[in-house]
């Protein structure tokens, strides 16, 4: 499930910007790095964020969500 939606999320927004993110994966995580934030962007990892903080507490020692700002 996890999977499913961070790819989903993260081609859909490739659909409409290839610039607005990046991707830096290591064995256990997963860094995706905002480099354009418009209105479709934002709602885009807003959701997938929702998503992924359901699964999280369905699953809190196989998930772990960190959404910051650097």
């Amino acid at each position: 499930a996890v999977s499913s939606v961070v790819m989903c999320s993260i081609e859909a927004i490739a659909t409409f910007d290839e610039t607005a993110i990046s991707i830096k994966e290591t064995k256990d995580r997963l860094d995706i790095i905002i480099h354009k934030t418009d209105d479709i962007t934002s709602k885009l990892i807003n959701n997938m964020l929702k998503c992924l903080k359901e699964i999280e507490k369905q699953y809190p020692k196989n998930i772990q969500i960190n959404d910051r700002e650097e």
